[in-house]
């Protein structure tokens, strides 16, 4: 009897173990994500690359990318809380694709 409950034990433990371990590489992936993300919305911007060259390296047209970032036609950005809300959604977007 005991040893049933060890093996029950153990085989929870290894459970969580592995669902941490997946949960810190999922977390790892939506950083490395979210800073590409970043880089490239600020390096349009600041007038570093074009829009079509980060649309391009982002996977989308310069529409989805405009919209995405949040981006006006001038190359300006509209506020942080409606750009956080569109990058979150191009981020569930791209999840979406990867899976």
């Amino acid at each position: 009897m005991t040893s049933m409950k060890w093996d029950l034990d153990t085989a929870l433990e290894v459970t969580r173990r592995e669902g941490i371990e997946q949960g810190i590489e999922q977390g790892r992936e939506q950083g490395k994500k979210s800073g590409r993300w970043e880089t490239l919305t600020e390096l349009v911007k600041d007038g570093m690359i074009s829009l079509r060259d980060a649309a391009k390296k982002a996977g989308m047209t310069e529409a989805e990318f405009r919209k995405a970032a949040m981006l006006r036609s001038d190359g300006g950005a509209v506020s942080f809380a409606r750009q956080s809300r569109a990058k979150c959604a191009m981020l569930k977007k791209t999840d979406r694709e990867n899976r």
